[in-house]
């Protein structure tokens, strides 16, 4: 049986946030703590306007934060696991265009053919993304089975083309809202995991 895996790039795979805050902890004073950023549109954790916040982010870019981010633990251990258990996995990002030759080789480094493929997509909080593929798109084009991935707008869009969609648990995508029967809240890669184990195999 063919299973299809969709993976999101930053807060899943690697923790963009917690780097994107000490950077801006460190150049322009703040004192916030990764339960502040209860929204996904930085503008508003930070207060400033839209501009300033995009231009905050080109900045991050080119910082040591940002170039020598590493993995997160749990992914680099999980993600070989599901690969060996013949899981075709696709990394599907909304990294704007500016960063995708470093992300290419990102993955290149720490998940060497772990990935059938690395599909970058248009980005609901930023202009720097130039793509016209929604990341729904993209999982119809690869026939998804499930998708990992920590924003709830595009969690809650897969979840009606998707079998299995997993959120990753986050200050930014905390809802009244009941979610749909096939979006699970995980903590973790082992979470996935054991769920995928139950599910497929």
């Amino acid at each position: 049986m063919r299973i299809v895996g969709g993976v999101d790039t930053d807060d899943v795979t690697v923790d963009l946030t917690v780097a994107i805050n000490e950077f801006h902890t460190t150049v322009y004073g703040t004192a916030l703590q990764i339960e502040d950023y209860r929204d996904f549109r930085f503008e508003k954790v930070w207060r400033v306007s839209y501009n300033d916040a995009e231009a905050r982010m080109f900045a991050f870019f080119s910082t040591r934060y940002f170039l020598n981010l590493l993995p997160r633990d749990d992914a680099r251990i999980c993600l070989p696991i599901l690969r060996s258990w013949g899981i075709e996995l696709h990394q599907v990002s909304a990294r704007p265009d500016i960063i995708h030759r470093h992300t290419q080789r990102f993955y290149e480094i720490f998940f060497p053919e772990i990935f059938h493929s690395l599909h970058f997509s248009s980005n609901i909080g930023t202009s720097l993304a130039s793509s016209s593929r929604t990341k729904l798109d993209i999982l119809r084009a690869i026939n998804a089975d499930f998708y990992v991935e920590d924003n709830l707008e595009y969690a809650l869009a897969a979840a009606d083309d998707v079998e299995i969609v997993f959120l990753m648990d986050q200050p930014w995508n905390q809802t009244r809202q009941t979610l749909a029967l096939n979006v699970i809240r995980v903590d973790n890669w082992y979470s996935i995991l054991y769920y995928l184990h139950q599910y497929f195999f």
